[in-house]
């Protein structure tokens, strides 16, 4: 769970969402599942209210599904995109001492426009450099630049202003080891795809997308006992999301 507060009466989970998930439902489902067996008093049954929130703050149109609706089943949950937040927010962004909440005004545009990039780049490039956690500042501008597709020449021109760090910052190290695992994902789906396609094999195109959407152990997982099948096509007819291997 990305961030989890709370007292003995209420507790807010939010999770920060940078791309659309399929399954995003089952996810929060779960988590929710898991802050009520975690915080139930096993004698009395109480616990305290459990508010759960989803806040995209990737690029592309939010399409994600916020609930689940199934047989006598309810359950749902607040998703918003964080643009929707611009109007409300820039001004007291924009005023504020945290240079943390001048990238995230960058977010908030509704659409793209340059000059607001290069003045908080200006704000930041200004920082004294003597503050451990000014380097972080400058990785967040450079994640928040892809997060948002910058232009690649406005992107070079404010790396350029920034002169960041890499070896200083904590969350640029954090963000190539998260990016080597996808990395691995991505290379362990495409042999999948290759082997069917040399092979004649066939996988529905609906489970090729459950399969796309899981996590990167579980693909790795997976990938290994397909490559161990000994009847390919019987492991690809059987595989659903769920199933576990022994």
């Amino acid at each position: 769970m990305d961030a989890v507060l709370g007292d003995d009466h209420e507790i807010y989970h939010v999770e920060f969402q940078a791309q659309n998930h399929s399954m995003m439902h089952e996810r929060m489902l779960d988590y929710y599942l898991g802050l009520v067996e975690r915080y139930t008093d096993t004698k009395t049954s109480d616990g305290p209210t459990i508010r759960q929130y989803v806040l995209y703050v990737g690029s592309d149109r939010l399409n994600m599904k916020p609930y689940i609706v199934r047989d006598r089943f309810r359950f749902c949950y607040p998703m918003r995109s964080i643009k929707a937040f611009h109007y409300g927010w820039r001004n007291t962004l924009w005023g504020s001492g945290h240079p943390e909440d001048w990238i995230l005004l960058l977010l908030t545009l509704p659409r793209y426009s340059e000059k607001p990039w290069l003045d908080v780049a200006v704000k930041i490039a200004n920082l004294s450099e003597d503050r451990r956690e000014n380097a972080e500042t400058h990785a967040l501008l450079l994640i928040a630049c892809i997060l948002r597709n910058i232009p690649r020449q406005i992107q070079e021109e404010i790396e350029t202003m920034i002169k960041i760090d890499l070896n200083r910052s904590r969350i640029f190290r954090q963000v190539f080891d998260d990016g080597a695992s996808l990395s691995r994902s991505t290379f362990l789906l495409d042999e999948i795809e290759h082997y069917i396609a040399r092979n004649g094999l066939e996988f529905d195109q609906t489970k090729r997308e459950d399969l796309a959407d899981l996590e990167d152990e579980e693909i790795m997982d997976i990938f290994r006992h397909f490559m161990d099948a000994s009847d390919k096509q019987g492991f690809l007819d059987t595989w659903s999301i769920g199933r576990r291997y022994p």
